[in-house]
């Protein structure tokens, strides 16, 4: 869908805004893209139409292309730290943080302490400074000062904060919603967080009131109607009014995903509905949850796939095997080379890969067998790019993906075109501030 993005007085020049940056469209072409835009615009009456091609005639139009996140950044690496680096090559936040923090983790550093960069969730990134944290806004300022002991990632609008020993909830602008007076929080969802008081765990809203008071061993966060709660070393389901809906009666319980919830019983994992029914009986020894149609299972030390019936997708179990994505899961039968399936177990690809990534958009990045470069196939397994190789490459996101020359870090596009020369030590996929 196209929307109007801003004007700037000119001559008429339209552009086709994608995820590589902004392209002119040809005047030949924009007599095809003119109506499509034209029929997306809510214009009332036909004097409508006339008013904006003549306002078309002493401005210009910019047209932005929803389907990549617009708002972006990308983690990157310079000899002076780490920051966060926008497409048109502008820091967002400038590179001076010694360490970078993603998925709970560091990424690999030979520093053991310094300045802490972190992912941004909720137009929000916690900073450490010396022993203190803080957070950057999507603007890239500072609008939290470093000044917690701990700090986590925003969610719903609050980030879980340590202060004088106790976990607290503050806004975007660093005021306290809920003061610190609890010994551990989960973040917030759909309003609701856990808190723990001394060893027990409960529900609160966003005024700090529990709307379950504390008495669980432990609890997972409510996705729906129910939540997994701990009680006597057993896993059951509880709603939002404390109701028992699902007795405890597991060694673990997953929070429900599409009206299943995986669970653990002595005979391994297994799916259960709202009602606490089995669907798939346990008998896994690990499980994910459902993905369309079907789901990643390992039993007698296999991975298999399994539809929502309970049954294999293949007569035979894969030594690894990695979720689907773009319609394809990437597998290997034994330790030789990787392959990509189909939804229903056909093969995609058979396997002739090393080392292989996900499908997104229909590219995989690959590298053969005593190669020492990576290059990128599609799904009929046809190398893209013409002669193109990396020797480092990553899965696109957002519309570009890492690749690795000379020892440094830069952007392609899914044409090949390298939209950002290899310049970063380090850097990591473009993603939303959001």
């Amino acid at each position: 869908m196209y929307t109007v993005h801003h004007f700037v007085c000119a001559k008429v020049i339209y552009f086709n805004t994608n995820a590589y940056g902004p392209s002119f469209i040809k005047n030949d072409e924009c007599n095809l893209y003119l109506p499509v835009i034209l029929a997306k615009i809510n214009m009332k009456s036909l004097s409508n139409i006339v008013r904006f091609f003549i306002l078309a005639t002493s401005i210009n139009v910019f047209f932005i292309r929803t389907g990549y996140a617009q708002n972006i950044a990308a983690p990157a690496r310079m000899a002076t730290g780490w920051g966060y680096v926008k497409k048109d090559l502008s820091w967002l936040i400038e590179p001076k943080f010694t360490r970078f923090w993603k998925d709970g983790m560091f990424v690999m550093t030979d520093e053991e302490s310094g300045e802490v960069l972190c992912e941004f969730h909720n137009g929000m990134a916690q900073y450490r400074n010396g022993t203190s944290w803080g957070y950057y806004n999507d603007k890239g300022v500072v609008a939290v000062k470093a000044q917690f002991t701990d700090a986590r990632h925003f969610s719903d609008s609050a980030g879980a904060v340590k202060k004088t020993g106790k976990w607290g909830f503050i806004d975007r602008a660093g005021n306290w919603i809920i003061q610190p007076v609890y010994k551990d929080v989960l973040s917030f969802h759909d309003g609701i967080a856990a808190a723990r008081e001394s060893k027990k765990w409960g529900f609160i809203n966003k005024s700090g009131s529990w709307i379950i008071q504390p008495q669980y061993e432990n609890v997972k966060m409510f996705n729906g109607a129910l939540a997994p709660a701990e009680s006597d070393g057993k896993w059951g389901y509880i709603d939002r009014k404390n109701n028992s809906v699902i007795a405890p009666a597991y060694k673990d319980a997953d929070p429900f995903n599409n009206g299943w919830a995986l669970v653990l019983t002595a005979d391994g994992w297994g799916y259960i509905d709202s009602t606490g029914q089995f669907v798939i009986k346990p008998q896994f020894e690990k499980a994910f949850p459902f993905k369309g149609n079907v789901a990643r299972v390992k039993k007698d030390d296999m991975w298999f796939f399994i539809d929502r019936n309970g049954k294999p997708t293949t007569t035979y179990g894969f030594l690894n095997a990695e979720e689907f994505s773009d319609g394809a899961a990437m597998v290997r039968r034994d330790r030789g080379n990787w392959g990509y399936i189909n939804e229903d177990g056909s093969w995609l690809i058979e396997p002739r890969f090393y080392v292989a990534g996900n499908f997104i958009n229909g590219i995989a990045k690959v590298r053969m067998e005593n190669a020492e470069e990576w290059n990128y196939i599609d799904k009929k397994g046809n190398n893209l790019f013409g002669k193109m190789k990396f020797e480092k490459a990553e899965d696109f996101s957002d519309g570009l993906a890492r690749i690795r020359k000379d020892g440094m870090w830069g952007f392609i596009n899914e044409k090949g075109e390298t939209v950002i020369k290899p310049q970063f030590e380090r850097a990591l996929d473009f993603i939303s501030l959001e």
